[in-house]
Protein backbone atom coordinates (compact mmCIF):
# COMPACT_ATOMS: atom_id res chain seq x y z
CA UNK A 1 0.00 0.00 0.00
CA UNK A 2 2.95 2.27 0.39
CA UNK A 3 3.33 2.38 -3.35
CA UNK A 4 -0.19 3.66 -3.96
CA UNK A 5 0.23 7.11 -2.40
CA UNK A 6 3.57 7.53 -4.20
CA UNK A 7 2.02 6.66 -7.56
CA UNK A 8 -0.87 9.02 -6.86
CA UNK A 9 1.61 11.74 -5.99
CA UNK A 10 3.43 11.31 -9.29
CA UNK A 11 0.18 11.28 -11.23
CA UNK A 12 -0.97 14.42 -9.44
CA UNK A 13 2.33 16.16 -10.22
CA UNK A 14 2.08 15.25 -13.92
CA UNK A 15 -1.47 16.59 -14.03
CA UNK A 16 -0.33 19.85 -12.44
CA UNK A 17 2.50 20.12 -14.97
CA UNK A 18 0.08 19.38 -17.84
CA UNK A 19 -2.29 22.05 -16.52
CA UNK A 20 0.57 24.57 -16.36
CA UNK A 21 1.60 23.78 -19.94
CA UNK A 22 -2.01 24.05 -21.14
CA UNK A 23 -2.40 27.33 -19.25
CA UNK A 24 0.81 28.72 -20.79
CA UNK A 25 -0.30 27.70 -24.28
CA UNK A 26 -3.73 29.28 -23.85
CA UNK A 27 -2.18 32.53 -22.58
CA UNK A 28 0.17 32.52 -25.59
CA UNK A 29 -2.77 31.96 -27.95
CA UNK A 30 -4.71 34.78 -26.30
CA UNK A 31 -1.73 37.11 -26.74
CA UNK A 32 -1.49 36.15 -30.42
CA UNK A 33 -5.20 36.73 -30.88
CA UNK A 34 -4.99 40.15 -29.21
CA UNK A 35 -2.07 41.10 -31.47
CA UNK A 36 -4.01 40.01 -34.56
CA UNK A 37 -7.08 41.94 -33.44
CA UNK A 38 -5.02 45.08 -32.86
CA UNK A 39 -3.27 44.70 -36.23
CA UNK A 40 -6.52 44.16 -38.13
CA UNK A 41 -8.09 47.05 -36.22
CA UNK A 42 -5.23 49.33 -37.33
CA UNK A 43 -5.54 48.12 -40.92
CA UNK A 44 -9.28 48.71 -40.95
CA UNK A 45 -8.76 52.29 -39.76
CA UNK A 46 -6.70 53.06 -42.86
CA UNK A 47 -8.64 55.20 -45.30
CA UNK A 48 -9.46 53.54 -48.60
CA UNK A 49 -7.82 55.51 -51.40
CA UNK A 50 -10.04 57.23 -53.95
CA UNK A 51 -8.59 55.25 -56.86
CA UNK A 52 -9.97 52.02 -55.35
CA UNK A 53 -13.48 53.44 -55.60
CA UNK A 54 -12.70 54.78 -59.07
CA UNK A 55 -11.51 51.37 -60.28
CA UNK A 56 -14.46 49.63 -58.66
CA UNK A 57 -16.83 51.90 -60.56
CA UNK A 58 -15.03 51.18 -63.84
CA UNK A 59 -15.09 47.43 -63.14
CA UNK A 60 -18.83 47.61 -62.55
CA UNK A 61 -19.32 49.56 -65.78
CA UNK A 62 -17.13 47.05 -67.65
CA UNK A 63 -19.21 44.14 -66.43
CA UNK A 64 -22.36 46.02 -67.27
CA UNK A 65 -21.24 46.63 -70.87
CA UNK A 66 -21.28 42.99 -71.92
CA UNK A 67 -24.59 42.17 -70.27
CA UNK A 68 -26.28 45.31 -71.49
CA UNK A 69 -24.97 44.92 -75.02
CA UNK A 70 -26.06 41.27 -75.20
CA UNK A 71 -29.50 42.05 -73.81
CA UNK A 72 -30.08 45.04 -76.05
CA UNK A 73 -29.03 43.31 -79.27
CA UNK A 74 -31.26 40.34 -78.45
CA UNK A 75 -34.29 42.57 -78.01
CA UNK A 76 -33.41 44.89 -80.88
CA UNK A 77 -32.77 42.06 -83.32
CA UNK A 78 -36.48 41.82 -84.06
CA UNK A 79 -36.53 45.39 -85.41
CA UNK A 80 -33.02 45.23 -86.91
CA UNK A 81 -33.93 42.07 -88.84
CA UNK A 82 -36.82 43.84 -90.53
CA UNK A 83 -34.98 47.15 -91.07
CA UNK A 84 -31.88 45.64 -92.70
CA UNK A 85 -33.62 42.55 -94.15
CA UNK A 86 -31.20 40.17 -92.43
CA UNK A 87 -30.94 36.45 -93.11
CA UNK A 88 -30.34 34.03 -90.25
CA UNK A 89 -26.62 34.08 -91.04
CA UNK A 90 -26.41 37.87 -90.76
CA UNK A 91 -28.42 37.85 -87.53
CA UNK A 92 -26.00 35.36 -85.99
CA UNK A 93 -23.01 37.28 -87.31
CA UNK A 94 -24.19 40.63 -85.92
CA UNK A 95 -24.92 39.13 -82.50
CA UNK A 96 -21.77 37.05 -82.15
CA UNK A 97 -19.15 39.31 -83.77
CA UNK A 98 -18.97 41.44 -80.63
CA UNK A 99 -17.92 38.51 -78.46
CA UNK A 100 -15.33 37.37 -80.99
CA UNK A 101 -13.95 40.89 -81.31
CA UNK A 102 -13.83 41.17 -77.52
CA UNK A 103 -11.63 38.08 -77.37
CA UNK A 104 -9.27 39.58 -79.96
CA UNK A 105 -9.40 42.95 -78.17
CA UNK A 106 -8.40 41.33 -74.89
CA UNK A 107 -5.49 39.56 -76.57
CA UNK A 108 -4.37 42.77 -78.24
CA UNK A 109 -5.00 44.66 -74.99
CA UNK A 110 -2.07 42.94 -73.25
CA UNK A 111 0.35 44.16 -75.89
CA UNK A 112 -1.12 47.66 -75.93
CA UNK A 113 -1.17 47.76 -72.14
CA UNK A 114 2.55 47.14 -72.13
CA UNK A 115 3.21 49.76 -74.84
CA UNK A 116 0.82 52.55 -73.85
CA UNK A 117 0.19 51.97 -70.15
CA UNK A 118 -2.97 51.13 -68.24
CA UNK A 119 -4.58 54.55 -67.93
CA UNK A 120 -4.21 55.62 -71.58
CA UNK A 121 -5.50 52.23 -72.71
CA UNK A 122 -8.52 52.56 -70.43
CA UNK A 123 -9.37 55.91 -71.99
CA UNK A 124 -8.70 54.57 -75.50
CA UNK A 125 -10.95 51.56 -74.84
CA UNK A 126 -13.78 53.83 -73.73
CA UNK A 127 -13.32 55.96 -76.86
CA UNK A 128 -13.30 52.88 -79.13
CA UNK A 129 -16.49 51.67 -77.47
CA UNK A 130 -18.10 55.09 -77.93
CA UNK A 131 -17.07 55.26 -81.60
CA UNK A 132 -18.56 51.79 -82.14
CA UNK A 133 -21.81 52.86 -80.50
CA UNK A 134 -22.02 55.94 -82.73
CA UNK A 135 -21.32 53.83 -85.84
CA UNK A 136 -24.10 51.43 -84.86
CA UNK A 137 -26.43 54.37 -84.24
CA UNK A 138 -25.92 55.87 -87.69
CA UNK A 139 -25.65 52.57 -89.58
CA UNK A 140 -27.58 52.60 -92.84
CA UNK A 141 -26.59 49.09 -93.98
CA UNK A 142 -25.91 45.74 -92.41
CA UNK A 143 -22.20 46.03 -93.21
CA UNK A 144 -21.88 49.31 -91.30
CA UNK A 145 -23.84 47.80 -88.41
CA UNK A 146 -21.41 44.87 -88.41
CA UNK A 147 -18.43 47.27 -88.33
CA UNK A 148 -19.99 49.07 -85.37
CA UNK A 149 -20.52 45.78 -83.52
CA UNK A 150 -16.91 44.79 -84.26
CA UNK A 151 -15.62 48.11 -82.95
CA UNK A 152 -17.68 47.83 -79.77
CA UNK A 153 -16.31 44.31 -79.25
CA UNK A 154 -12.70 45.51 -79.50
CA UNK A 155 -13.44 48.27 -77.01
CA UNK A 156 -15.04 45.90 -74.53
CA UNK A 157 -12.22 43.35 -74.84
CA UNK A 158 -9.46 45.88 -74.26
CA UNK A 159 -11.45 47.40 -71.39
CA UNK A 160 -11.83 44.02 -69.69
CA UNK A 161 -8.14 43.19 -70.10
CA UNK A 162 -7.08 46.45 -68.46
CA UNK A 163 -9.61 46.04 -65.65
CA UNK A 164 -8.36 42.54 -64.86
CA UNK A 165 -4.82 43.88 -64.72
CA UNK A 166 -5.93 46.65 -62.33
CA UNK A 167 -7.70 44.05 -60.20
CA UNK A 168 -4.51 41.96 -60.05
CA UNK A 169 -2.40 44.98 -59.09
CA UNK A 170 -4.80 46.13 -56.36
CA UNK A 171 -4.98 42.63 -54.85
CA UNK A 172 -1.20 42.36 -54.96
CA UNK A 173 -0.73 45.72 -53.21
CA UNK A 174 -3.34 44.88 -50.60
CA UNK A 175 -1.71 41.52 -49.80
CA UNK A 176 1.72 43.15 -49.62
CA UNK A 177 0.67 45.35 -46.68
Amino acid sequence: MAHSPLVLGIDQTENVMDENIDETQSVHKENEQQALIQTSHLESKEKTPFYVYFLTAFAAIGGFLFGYDTGVISGAMILIKEEFKLSSFWQELIVSVTIGAAILGALLGGFLNQRLGRKPLLVASAMVFTIGAVVMGVAYSREILLIGRLTVGFGIGKFYQVLKFYEFISNYKRKAR
